[in-house]
Formats: structure tokens, C-alpha cells, sequence
């Protein structure tokens, strides 16, 4: 078991598992504040 915690392989693979679920987690907490605290929608209002 100690040679697999050693092995650069096995730390790239976490490090990369780990930066996707930072990514999606920032991602989302990034959309929910757009949508509920700065009341973003998305759409373009035009002035007539």
C-alpha cells in the first residue's frame, strides 16, 4: 500500500478528480448568487 500513495500516477488522478468537483462547486455557487442575489436572468431588456 505504501508504493500506491507514492506514486505520481495516483496524485494526478486525485488532483484532477478534486479541481472537477472544485470547478462544479465554485460554478454553482457562482450561478446562485447571479440568479438570487443580483436578480440575473439572462434575458436583454430594451428600452422602446
Amino acid at each position: 500500500m505504501k508504493t500506491a500513495r507514492k506514486s505520481p500516477e495516483l496524485l494526478i488522478l486525485l488532483m484532477t478528480v478534486a479541481s472537477e468537483i472544485i470547478w462544479a462547486v465554485w460554478l454553482n455557487l457562482l450561478n446562485n448568487f447571479a440568479i438570487k442575489k443580483i436578480d440575473f436572468t439572462g434575458t436583454v431588456e430594451r428600452e422602446s
